[in-house]
């Protein structure tokens, strides 16, 4: 029963989901626009768009996938910019940033354009999140081709003292899409935090400043805007080895 829930918790996270419209580039170098017709253990099986010939590909001699992205203009002026995941003769289902996956009718749609992502080398991030390091925390990052930064810096003051923290990750991304990004990342931080160290007769509960500097693993996943980050750290200063770490917040990914 667990190997089962393990098996769906790490397909859901560390695979891609099946996007109609790929932009595939070999490992030899040549870059082709399909739609993937289905997967195999060691093989993907292809349409490519340019004459509708059938094409398969070792997953092994495959350097790049990225599904294309595309732009929507329905009959009421709306536009939507995102990933075609599925489409049949009657709707297609788009996966996007802001709104999630859509399911638009095909009457309803006047334009559609597709954006091939090849030429895209990167795009920054901005956001906000509460817990480590330091309570409240901006968060402003850049995220290249497969590797990222992100800085992070919090400030909350409380009745009994002031926390404050500072973070950098150096990120790594397993996949990303139109909505959804998950990286792991080597991040280093220092953070300050008011704890109760007694309590005296004269003076009621004591407080104390308690430091944390630290190197530490993580992981984070953006879905829709929506922020998780969790690490594990080991450092010096008043607590013991090692210490989880934790932020929730919103990251918005200036994709377009």
């Amino acid at each position: 029963m667990w190997l089962v829930i393990f098996i769906y918790v790490f397909s859901s996270l560390f695979c891609l989901p099946l996007f109609s419209q790929v932009a595939i580039e070999t490992k030899s170098g040549e870059r082709l626009i399909c739609v993937v017709d289905s997967t195999g253990i060691d093989k993907i099986f292809l349409t490519k768009l340019q004459d509708n010939s059938k094409i398969t590909f070792e997953k092994t001699s495959i350097k790049n996938v990225k599904p294309l992205r595309v732009k929507i203009i329905n009959s009421n002026g709306f536009e939507y910019n995102g990933t075609l995941k599925k489409y049949n003769d009657s709707s297609l289902v788009l996966s996007t940033q802001d709104f999630g996956e859509l399911t638009i009718n095909r009457k309803d749609i006047i334009s559609m354009d597709l954006k091939n992502d090849f030429e895209k080398t990167g795009y920054p991030m901005l956001g906000i999140a509460v817990l480590t390091p330091g309570g409240i925390n901006l968060i402003l990052g850049y995220h290249f081709t497969s590797v990222g930064l992100r800085f992070q810096a919090g400030y909350l003051p409380l009745p009994f003292g002031k926390m404050w923290g500072l973070q950098g990750n150096l990120l790594y991304n397993f996949q990303k899409s139109e909505s959804f990004e998950n990286n792991i990342s080597i991040s280093f931080g220092q953070l300050n935090i008011p704890i109760e160290k007694g309590y005296s007769v004269w003076e009621g509960t004591v407080w104390e400043n308690a430091d944390w500097t630290y190197g530490a693993i993580c992981y984070d996943l953006n879905t829709s805007g929506f922020f998780l980050e969790v690490g594990l750290s080991v450092g010096e200063g008043y607590f013991t080895n090692p210490q989880f770490l934790l932020q929730l917040g919103y990251v918005y990914r200036f994709i377009d």
